[in-house]
């Protein structure tokens, strides 16, 4: 009586056709698309720029010089231009170049960290943009099922009721209850429409067809919560960054302190270097200067304290971090965990609605049960069948919440995903 909405869930959940966006599609579209993975690239395009840059510090500049002098004294006037090429060359300035290229290097390094995680972090929110789609398509083919079944239920009351067996009540019984799956019905459609909206706004493309077709991947997590917390240092991009936040701080001290020490340069230039009484040869002029600030206004001694106070800012934000993630994994972990258990047991309690409903439908047939008595036992069905579909979706958020913390470490087994059976 039911079989044509149990076949469309079927189908719909069951079956991928030749047109239909799959997951492995829709990631790959998210790669290309996605505004914050792009985002996130263009930035480390910056700092390799940037790093690319420093390294100008170590070579000699050259180039041509030309100007317009005007002299006037009480002895001579003379007015004209002058023309050379010049070198220049920095010998030693305390290390700060070197310095700099190690905070450059490390800006390069956190934001090629903050690029695969992002690509990682946009993997996953596909996934679970994909699963909340499908929830919801499977959540309103479970509303139009229940719908199906709630019409032949109104059947069998209204003639029990023209049998004189049943009151109105238990045709009304069934009636309210239409009109609540049809409010459900209304709001999951609502739902539908933001989730694919968000699903769009992942993918960074707007041309994307629904509804989707496949099934919520099922997962189960095989890392223990010991590795997890154990490897967080070298996995956790939070923690990672911050290290690295350390060390460039770090580096922003030895470049405050190369102030205090001596700088040498050295310099060369030909040709015009001055107006002259008669016109002479191309002159040359070099040497190596060196320069030694002794007093700077406390600039230097200012600069070293501000850049020693972001070291101990950075250590800071490290342990912060570092208890910050370790409670995050642990407690993505307990839910991870609380699902599974949680699925399963939705799993059994499916089985059990179905039976509970059978021995209804038998016994309401017999007189024994009452329309009330039919009403819950169908209304169990998909109750179960919907904390199902909502915990496997939000399994997907929690696994990619994991995900981001391990830096795609933790250990995911894909399960086997069953057609699920309902009665006729």
């Amino acid at each position: 009586m039911i079989r044509s909405a149990l076949c469309a869930i079927a189908v719909l959940l069951c079956f991928e056709s030749a047109g239909a966006l799959t997951l492995q599609e829709a990631q790959q579209i998210a790669l290309s698309n996605n505004p914050e993975l792009k985002a996130s690239h263009t930035e480390v395009d910056a700092d390799e720029a940037a790093l690319t840059r420093s390294s100008s510090r170590f070579y000699p500049r050259f180039g041509v010089e030309s100007r317009y002098e005007y002299f006037d004294s009480a002895f001579e006037r003379r007015r004209g231009g002058t023309g050379n090429l010049f070198a220049e060359w920095n010998l030693f300035n305390g290390l700060q170049d070197v310095s700099a290229r190690q905070a450059r290097k490390l800006d390069v390094e956190v934001s090629r960290l903050r690029f695969a995680l992002t690509k990682q972090k946009v993997i996953w929110a596909v996934e679970s943009a994909f699963g909340k789609v499908l929830a919801l398509q499977e959540t309103i083919a479970l509303h139009d099922a229940a719908l199906d079944r709630n019409l032949a239920n109104q059947k069998a009351a209204r003639g029990r009721r023209a049998a004189g067996v049943v009151s109105d009540a238990d045709v009304l019984e069934f009636d309210l209850y239409e009109s609540i799956l049809r409010a459900d019905l209304a709001a999951a459609q609502g739902d539908l429409k933001a989730a694919e909206a968000e699903f769009r706004k992942v993918l960074g493309d707007d041309s994307v067809e629904f509804p989707l077709v496949g099934q919520i991947q099922r997962y189960q997590l095989n890392s223990k919560l010991e590795a997890i917390v154990a490897d967080l240092p070298q996995t956790n991009a939070e923690i990672r960054t911050t290290q690295m936040d350390v060390q460039r701080a770090e580096a922003e001290v030895k470049v405050a302190t190369a102030g205090f020490l001596p700088q040498v340069r050295a310099f060369a230039s030909y040709g015009s270097l001055g107006l002259r009484e008669t016109q002479i040869s191309p002159e040359t002029y070099a040497g190596v200067v060196a320069r030694w600030e002794l007093f700077s206004g406390f600039d230097t001694i200012g600069a070293r304290h501000e850049a020693r106070h972001r070291v101990v800012h950075a250590e800071s934000d490290l342990k912060a971090a570092q208890i910050a993630q370790k409670g995050e994994a642990e407690e993505t972990f307990a839910r991870i965990k609380s699902l599974e258990f949680r699925i399963q047991l939705e799993e059994r309690n499916h089985e059990t609605a179905h039976r509970y409903m059978r021995t209804v439908i038998d016994e309401y047939r017999r007189g024994v049960k009452n329309s009330p008595d039919l009403k819950n036992a169908t209304d169990n069905v998909l109750r179960s069948h919907l904390r199902e579909v909502n915990l496997r979706a939000e399994y997907l958020d929690q696994a990619m919440a994991l995900n981001t913390i391990t830096g795609g470490r933790a250990i995911f087994e894909k399960l086997k995903t069953e057609e699920r059976k309902e009665e006729k």
